[in-house]
């Protein structure tokens, strides 16, 4: 804490006055937010990029591990955001957690996707000649 006293006439009045200005020096923990906030939802996030390396999705392992994932990075979301102080901008956190949510949300689609195109048999394709 910094203080500067000083005496300062003003037009106004005759007698100079008594003011003060304090000057704060704030530091942020910057270990906190990335143990608290970023280091989970990159955790979060490359366990995700692993559910696609699941060997071929018969059983419907990779979707429910999607969506856990999906859970887990709103969850992560949740915790931080009632932890770190609230701005009107868009922050650098907000896009972190923005980008983590659209990554979780397009690996729950893929895995969805690929789970549906595995399960599908021969015999359940449609020829040209059954139409």
């Amino acid at each position: 804490v910094r203080v500067v006293w000083k005496l300062q006439g003003y037009r106004c009045c005759e007698e100079a006055w008594s003011v003060m200005h304090f000057e704060f020096q704030i530091h942020r923990a910057s270990t906190t937010y990335f143990g608290g906030s970023v280091a989970p939802i990159i955790f979060v996030t490359v366990i995700g990029f692993f559910s696609l390396l699941m060997p071929a999705p018969q059983s419907g392992a990779r979707p429910v591990l999607s969506v856990t994932i999906l859970l887990a990075t709103a969850t992560v979301y949740y915790v931080a955001s009632s932890s770190t102080p609230q701005s009107d901008g868009f922050t650098l956190m907000g896009r972190l957690y923005l980008c983590a949510m659209l990554n979780s949300l397009v690996l729950v689609l893929l895995s969805i996707i690929t789970t549906a195109l595995n399960l599908i048999q021969p015999e359940d394709k449609v020829s040209a000649s059954q139409l």
